[in-house]
């Protein structure tokens, strides 16, 4: 769920990494942007918006990405941007695409 920060961090580190010389290791990201459609868009305006990450500093993480898309479907919400018929604590991140440093997210309810 949306506000499982205990969840992200335990998926994080169990998906984010690649095996390199035997070893376990992070997977770099670069994130500058989150691409959001469902539920923080009013579809009449358009089918997603994209959000620059917080204070312009790239997500290098998976844990930082989760964190970063928790934080800003929150902040929406809670700035009346919900325009789907659930509470935030129903949403579940359900897909990222990752493509030229943008994190395309689907939301499920």
């Amino acid at each position: 769920m949306l506000n499982d920060l205990e969840e992200m961090y335990e998926y994080s580190d169990e998906n984010m990494t690649m095996l390199e010389r035997g070893h376990r290791i992070p997977v770099p990201l670069c994130i500058d942007t989150i691409r959001l459609g469902y539920p923080v868009i009013d579809f009449s305006e358009g089918d997603h918006k994209d959000f620059p990450v917080l204070d312009n500093d790239p997500v290098r993480t998976l844990t930082g990405l989760l964190l970063e898309i928790n934080r800003i479907i929150n902040v929406e919400c809670d700035n009346g941007h919900n325009y789907a018929p659930h509470d935030k604590s129903d949403y579940c991140i359900e897909v990222i695409q990752i493509e030229d440093n943008i994190a395309n997210v689907f939301i499920g309810s």
